[in-house]
C-alpha cells in the first residue's frame, strides 16, 4: 500500500540550502528526499525522548 505524499513549501537560507545539497550528494540522495530524511530523524529523536 502506498503511503499518500503532500507537497510542501518552506523558505530555507542560500546556506543552510547548499548544506543540505551536498549532505544530499554525499548520501546520494535528491534535495528532497535529504530534507524528508533530517524531519523523521528529528521526528524519531523527539518521540524517544516523551
Amino acid at each position: 500500500m502506498r503511503v499518500k505524499k503532500s507537497t510542501y513549501s518552506t523558505q530555507l537560507d542560500t546556506v543552510t540550502a547548499e548544506k543540505i545539497k551536498s549532505y544530499a550528494k554525499e548520501d546520494c540522495r535528491s534535495f528532497s528526499g535529504m530534507i524528508r530524511w533530517i524531519l523523521l530523524q528529528y521526528i524519531a529523536e523527539r518521540e524517544k525522548e516523551n
